[in-house]
């Protein structure tokens, strides 16, 4: 490296020793000198950085560091940093700076350090100047007059050792009397915290440097930790809980960077939260026999829980009875079988184990019965006192309601009353033959338990003899078995049978019936009419025999196939 134009290099040592002491003017009177090395042979003028390595020889806290310097006006920062393997490391332990002239030249410089750097006996340090100008400095030239240091330049970012600008410049490095570093000071304002899963833990606390050093704070294992001042304050630590969690301890360490630390600590937990539940989609009430589909849900402010889901179960419970067993699922149905109370309860369970239940009370509502009614007879007339099947039934949604029915003829008998155990259906045939023509409203009522009730009304219609026999004739007007010539006959003997039971004459009306009975067995055993038909025929004609109260029966009659 080569000489700047201001370099210049004089031996003094002469004048060096005639150099008057009382220039180094202690700031404190309670510091002393640890390390020194005063010996100025030489001379340099520079603005590059340079630093020159010490071992202390004494504990304790360096509260200045006094330079032998000649400039005009400049900045200049004096560090104390660490030493890795002979050379300033980058690591500041303390740092002072001066903005100014100094009166005159070659004068001792005092920077001060508050805090105060704290060192190690026998632990190499280094005292690093960086001028923001041109800098004259003093050093030993080619003398070694400190073997526990040597003095270094910045060279391209790089320190360097250039003997030809001297092995150690002229420093003093003062130690605090009688002192030692205090470690600082750091309380917490409780022993431990929980809180909820999917919340936030916070402890609070205090920290203050007796020295006055600036305090650092850090915390183990993790958190968020904040503090107000620098030497002293309140700090704040959180965390928040993603999941239930087992106590842990954490660790707030507070440092002075002198080497003085204080832990303190608390213990942090967080506790499980059931998760809240909800059933979505319950009706207040719905109708028996109807299916209701219900939905769960549930939430967690823990976000651990909530990205693994919950598992569900539920179960059912009809008014005091005793509750069915759990089925799981996020869904559930069930059919209200009667009217009543029915309590759905929902359960659900996080992956941590913790479980919450919600209960919803749907009414069920009674359903009124459906009523039928239908009626056949055999015959081609229906006359008094001709056998009539009545079938009644019901069907209920509420499979569990009890049944009363009856059957009214609408002609003033007795109801015809038939209950029914618990049921969803039920059928009520009977057979009825009413005893005079008219037209009768038979009605089938049936009622449940619960007061619902559904009726039917059928009209039947019992034909008068006369009616029937015009009936019978008009009947045989469309038998196919018969010719034409045949049929008139018949027709004709019905019709005229018909005319006299208009009338009132029975008698008349009974010997016409005989006759065409007579007819009619001869057609049948001569073959003209189907056996269907004449069978059809005898039967009608003895409906309205038996009707009119006709006693005289011709043995073709009797001998009549039906």
């Amino acid at each position: 490296m080569g000489r700047p134009w201001n370099f210049r290099r004089v031996v003094v040592a002469a004048v060096a020793a005639a150099l008057p002491l009382a220039t180094v003017i202690p700031v404190s009177a309670a510091d002393a000198v640890n390390q020194k090395q005063t010996l100025d042979t030489g001379a340099n003028t520079l603005r590059t950085p340079m630093a020159q390595t010490f071992k202390a020889v004494l504990p304790g806290q360096i509260d200045r560091i006094s330079l032998e310097e000649t400039f005009t006006t400049l900045t200049e920062n004096v560090q104390i940093q660490g030493v890795t393997n002979g050379r300033p490391d980058g690591s500041v332990l303390g740092s002072s700076s001066f903005t100014g002239a100094l009166a005159c030249c070659k004068l001792w410089k005092d920077f001060t350090f508050n805090p105060t750097v704290t060192v190690t006996a026998g632990t190499e340090y280094a005292i690093v100047v960086t001028p923001s100008s041109n800098l004259t400095w003093y050093d030993s030239y080619s003398f070694d007059a400190y073997t526990d240091g040597q003095m270094w330049l910045m060279v391209s970012g790089s320190w360097a050792y250039q003997t030809s600008y001297g092995r150690d410049f002229t420093f003093q490095e003062w130690l605090v009397s009688g002192s030692t570093n205090r470690p600082p000071q750091v309380t917490e304002s409780s022993t431990s915290v929980t809180a909820p899963e999917g919340s936030t833990a916070t402890m609070t606390g205090t920290y203050q440097d007796p020295d006055g050093d600036n305090v650092a704070l850090s915390a183990s294992p993790g958190g968020t930790l904040t503090k107000t001042g620098t030497s002293g304050g309140t700090w704040t630590w959180s965390q928040t809980g993603a999941d239930e969690s087992p106590v842990q301890q954490v660790t707030i360490t507070a440092t002075d960077g002198h080497g003085g630390s204080t832990p303190v600590m608390f213990n942090v937990s967080f506790a499980p939260v059931p998760p809240t539940v909800t059933i979505v989609g319950a009706p207040s009430s719905g109708p028996e026999g109807t299916a209701i589909t219900l939905s769960a849900k549930a939430t967690s402010p823990s976000a651990a829980d909530q990205a693994v889901g919950f598992n569900y179960s539920w179960s059912m419970k009809k008014g005091s009875g005793t509750s069915t067993a759990p089925v799981t699922g996020s869904t559930f149905s069930f059919v209200p079988d009667d009217e009543g109370s029915f309590a759905v309860t929902l359960t659900a369970v996080d992956d941590g184990g913790n479980g919450a239940s919600v209960t919803a009370t749907i009414t069920g509502t009674n359903v009124d019965p459906k009523a039928s009614l239908s009626w056949t007879f055999s015959g081609i007339v229906l006359l008094p006192l001709t056998p009539i099947t009545f079938d009644g039934g019901f069907t209920d949604v509420g499979a569990l309601d009890t049944h009363t029915a009856t059957l009214d003829y609408g002609d003033g008998s007795p109801l015809d009353t038939t209950t029914y155990g618990a049921s969803g259906q039920g059928g009520n045939p009977d057979t009825y033959a009413f005893a005079a023509p008219g037209t009768y409203s038979v009605t089938y009522t049936v009622t449940d338990d619960d007061g619902g009730s559904a009726s039917v009304t059928v009209k039947v219609t019992v034909q008068t003899p006369a009616v029937a026999l015009g009936a019978i004739a008009d009947g045989i007007a469309t038998m196919p078995s018969l010719d034409k010539g045949d049929k008139n006959g018949l027709m004709a003997k019905y019709r005229a049978a018909a005319a006299s039971a208009s009338r009132g004459d029975n008698n008349a009306t009974c010997g016409q019936l005989g006759a065409a009975l007579n007819d009619l067995s001869a057609l049948t055993q001569s073959g003209r009419i189907s056996q269907a038909d004449s069978g059809a025929l005898a039967s009608a004609t003895w409906s309205v025999h038996r009707a009119l109260g006709c006693t005289k029966v011709k043995v073709a009659w009797l001998n009549l196939s039906l």
